[in-house]
């Protein structure tokens, strides 16, 4: 198992709904959505990640791309992540208990570069157009100290980039 993400271009709001079997009705005539869609689930532990987006609508959009990665390595992703963008080593309660590590440095504090996305859900949610450009910034700003790491984390580093630059362009990134 791991976390898929899906980043969406010229997002435009339908007037549409998911009826009971989870498809797209067009709210005007009943008819199932043609066109390629999504609906959004604001995750409710993280506010402020997808203002511009609607909890619980339907939304097309023009381009798409995504990728995966196991939840273990998204979890060392962001904590190489954490260091390379200065947050100090920082406790923190998990699901096995006290850990401490990069990752618990941005946990511990209310803001910096990477913020919105390490202190994010790694299952489900939205990330949205305003929050997608100031992550894009970041990713920019330490490209060339990504490069530097390189291999593995440097490969995640690049498509995490690209679903930025998509989501910045009136779009919207999905942890599902």
């Amino acid at each position: 198992m791991g976390l898929d993400i899906t980043a969406y271009s010229n997002i435009k709001r339908l007037d549409a709904y998911l009826n009971d079997a989870g498809e797209a009705v067009n709210n005007s005539n009943g008819e199932e959505v043609e066109e390629y869609y999504f609906h959004v689930w604001k995750n409710p532990s993280f506010p402020g990640r997808a203002d511009e987006l609607v909890d619980g609508a339907v939304y097309t959009y023009e381009d798409c791309t995504g990728h995966g990665v196991g939840y273990g390595g998204y979890y060392w992703w962001r904590n190489e992540l954490a260091e390379m963008a200065g947050y100090p080593v920082g406790e923190y309660e998990s699901g096995h208990g006290k850990e401490a590590n990069h990752f618990g440095g941005v946990l511990n504090s209310d803001s910096g570069p990477f913020y919105e996305l390490i202190n994010f859900s790694d299952c489900e949610g939205f990330i949205g157009t305003a929050v997608a450009t100031k992550l894009l910034a970041d990713f920019k700003t330490f490209h060339d100290k990504a490069e530097e790491i390189g291999d593995r984390f440097f490969e995640q580093y690049k498509h995490w980039q690209s679903a930025m630059e998509m989501a910045s362009n009136n779009g919207c990134i999905s942890f599902h």
